[in-house]
Order: structure tokens, then sequence, then C-alpha cells
């Protein structure tokens, strides 16, 4: 993490990946290193990151999902102008609806079948 420019946090949030990083990890970064959260909230510890954005610790930070959605008027990252928020929407794309509503048909298919269903999330992994 000290060699690091950008962090770039994708790991889904479970049990073990509740607050992954926080303040020990965020201070092994090398100054002015952006933190860029496209996980779901939760991975990253929001108040941590917001003390190290503040204290300057960190450069930066882009933050895609939040421990809380939609995110608290009185969250600290609206104070802080070193902050990109953005709606955590990646999913939704020009032909989402049309790419849905095949993946819908194909797995209804496949349940009237008895086949396997595509895309299932895991209750062991919990993504």
């Amino acid at each position: 993490m000290p060699e690091c420019d950008s962090l770039i946090v994708t790991a889904p949030r479970t049990a073990q990946t509740e607050n992954l990083i926080g303040a020990r990890e965020l201070s092994l970064l090398r100054p002015g290193a952006w933190v860029i959260i496209i996980s779901r909230g939760g991975t990253v510890n929001e108040t941590d990151l917001a003390t190290a954005l503040r204290e300057g610790k960190v450069g930066g930070a882009l933050v895609d999902g939040f421990y809380t959605e939609p995110l608290p008027a009185q969250h600290p990252f609206f104070d802080l102008d070193n902050v990109i928020l953005s709606p955590h929407m990646s999913g939704v794309f020009g032909m989402y609806w049309e790419k849905f509503v095949d993946l819908f048909c194909e797995n209804l298919h496949r349940w009237r079948e008895k086949n396997p269903l595509l895309n299932l999330a895991s209750r062991t992994l919990g993504y």
C-alpha cells in the first residue's frame, strides 16, 4: 500500500470484508493517494476515511457505494472538498432493461425446465 497512487476497492461486502479498509490501512497509503470505492458500502470504514481525508493523509476519494444509502444529510463526506460522490448505479447502462428482460425470460424458461439458473447469488459467499 505504501506504493499505491490509488487504492481501488472492489471487494463484495460480506462478514469477512466489512471494514476491510480502516485507519491502519489508510495510514499505509502514500501521501496524496486516492481511494476509489466501487464496491458495496461497508468495505471501507467511512468514518476513518473521512478523518484521513480531513487531515490530508489521503489526497482524495471517489465513493460509489455507502454503508447507508442514501447518505444521511449529516454524513461527513458532504463537508469535504476532496471527495467525489456518485450514486451506486454501476449495473445500469443503455440497454439495461432489454438485457434484464432477456435474462429474466431465459431463467424463467430454465426454471420451468428444471435446469440450472444463470447469475445466481451465493448464500455462502454473500454475493
